[in-house]
């Protein structure tokens, strides 16, 4: 299964304009040869705009979701199932795309998307704090505003519509080795569908969706997660040491 599908393709070629070097996305359906590798992304540990730091994110979460999906059988009906749910945690970042952009150099963000034919753009940054403003098919106004906190590796962006209402929330923390990364967005029922997960580098995959009534807590500044934290009554994936736990609507 491709991963992060046509979220990392759109991110690399954003990044290999806003970088000028190229990055690859493996093939996940074997080993990596030579003709799959890819630049490694920048370390958390020298990560200093939210594109770095996503970045490296994204190439750990790519990797914990590779080992889910290696770890099924084809053959398998329920491993269907498994690979759709992948997909779904992977399309989330296709809302959080223009993270890439957020680089130390607002204009040459910029110019990268207009490149890309996105109109009306409009990148700043202070400090910590950036935001993107951007015009959607409709000619509508889309903001996505973003903190981040290079010391620790924290994240947070939000995406809003020409009204103002959030229509996407993202946050991640790196738990030195791991992270932990919250989504969530309201739906026509007045509750927040919510999107957890957590992953290290070469074991834990985890991922759990449910329905809250009330947006959640924040992690940022949280430090003691693990995959505990994407258990809930309603659905979720757990791979760890080799094995892997499924649980949707009551059953395991």
């Amino acid at each position: 299964m491709k991963k992060l599908i046509a979220a990392l393709m759109a991110s690399a070629m954003l990044v290999s304009l806003l970088s000028g070097c190229v990055r690859i996305p493996k093939n996940t359906a074997g080993p990596s040869t030579s003709d799959n590798t890819r630049v490694s992304s920048p370390s958390p540990s020298n990560a200093k705009s939210p594109s770095d730091g996503y970045s490296a994110y994204m190439d750990m979460k790519g990797d914990a979701i590779d080992r889910i999906s290696n770890s099924v059988s084809s053959d398998d009906p329920e491993s269907l199932g498994v690979a759709m749910t992948l997909v779904g945690y992977s399309m989330m970042d296709m809302s959080m795309l223009w993270l890439t952009a957020f680089t130390q150099d607002a204009a040459v963000a910029q110019s990268a998307l207009a490149m890309m034919g996105v109109k009306d753009v409009k990148v700043t940054g202070s400090g910590n704090n950036y935001s993107i403003t951007y015009s959607d098919s409709d000619g509508k106004a889309v903001t996505q505003t973003c903190q981040y906190d290079p010391a620790k590796d924290q994240l947070t962006s939000t995406l809003k519509d020409a009204d103002g209402t959030v229509t996407m929330f993202f946050e991640y923390i790196n738990l030195g080795g791991a992270y932990a990364a919250q989504y969530y967005y309201p739906d026509e029922n007045g509750t927040y569908q919510v999107i957890r997960s957590f992953f290290d580098k070469d074991n834990i995959a985890a991922f759990g969706t449910l329905t809250a009534t009330a947006e959640p807590d924040s992690i940022i500044g949280k430090s003691s997660l693990n995959e505990d934290f994407v258990v809930n009554s309603e659905s979720y994936i757990i791979f760890k040491d080799g094995e892997l736990t499924t649980f949707d609507q009551g059953g395991e």
